[in-house]
């Protein structure tokens, strides 16, 4: 009985141990196989950390790579993406990611020699245009169809510095754009991983004149990410309201300042940006 006793927690430790040892290797994979169910893209990481006390998961210098037929290697350019996730979860086809970073250094919008859009070959992009028209019924899934995997995200936050647009459709050497976007912003209560990717490109681009130049129809993505774009939009305009009454007299400035979270004060130095971009075209 001892021996058999024995046995069993060898066997345990060995187990524990395999899953210590090859815990990145399986996140890797993991992170790898939604990433192509989205987007549709192969990705590199230099480094990924999977902290298993505290359920996090950090990944360095994240790439999104472009298909085949694009000049350009690389469309998106992650150098940090960090997930606080519930591993309970996951257990369950529940994707419970309770605060999440994603940093994107730069996202490289192109059209090759062919006339072809990069951003169109994304999953995302196209399951938007896919989608049935208003009134028509999803088609019915089939029975014994594998319940699908459900997710939330309850908090991300968004960094984005910069996007380029080069035009290889003109001959071999392209036009190229660049634009500073510098958003810094927050957003709750994500539940669909494609309108996290379509988050990504819309706000990156409604900041330059990409859509413009690349005849790329933004304001259809647009509209399939407003629900999630009006509450950081709201908790601006939360903060305003708060700044004038402090402007007025109306509420001491200890305490406006103190109603005034972290969050917020990003949202409003967000679209002060965006305005002060606006009123800068206006005066060209």
């Amino acid at each position: 009985m001892k021996k058999f006793l024995l046995t069993v927690i060898v066997i345990i430790l060995v187990i524990a141990a395999g899953l210590i040892v090859f815990k990145d290797t399986i996140i890797k994979g993991a992170i790898e196989k939604v990433v192509r169910d989205t987007t549709g893209l192969h990705l590199t990481m230099e480094t990924l950390t999977v902290g298993l006390q505290d359920q996090t998961v950090d990944i360095k210098e994240l790439k999104l790579r472009n298909p085949s037929g694009f000049e350009d290697k690389i469309m998106f350019d992650f150098p940090e993406i960090y997930v606080d996730c519930d591993v309970k979860a996951i257990m369950k086809k529940h994707v419970h990611l309770e605060d999440m970073t994603i940093h994107l250094r730069e996202l490289s919008v192109v059209k090759n020699s062919k006339g072809e859009l990069n951003l169109n070959a994304l999953k995302a992009v196209a399951r938007e245009g896919e989608k049935p028209a208003e009134g028509k019924k999803e088609p019915a899934k089939e029975a014994g169809e594998a319940k699908p995997m459900t997710w939330q995200i309850d908090k991300l936050h968004l960094k984005i510095e910069k996007a380029v647009y080069k035009d290889y459709s003109k001959g071999k050497t392209p036009e190229v754009y660049s634009f500073d976007i510098n958003i810094d912003e927050q957003f709750e209560n994500i539940t669909d991983p494609y309108k996290l990717v379509v988050l990504l490109v819309t706000r990156t681009l409604a900041k330059t004149t990409i859509a413009q130049l690349a005849n790329f129809n933004l304001k259809a993505l647009e509209g399939s990410v407003s629900g999630i774009v009006a509450g950081v939009q709201e908790q601006a305009s939360q903060a305003v309201d708060q700044l004038k009454k402090i402007a007025d007299g109306e509420v001491p400035v200890g305490e406006g300042v103190k109603n005034i979270t972290e969050d917020t004060k990003k949202s409003v130095d967000s679209l002060k940006d965006q305005f002060k971009d606006f009123f800068k075209k206006e005066e060209d």
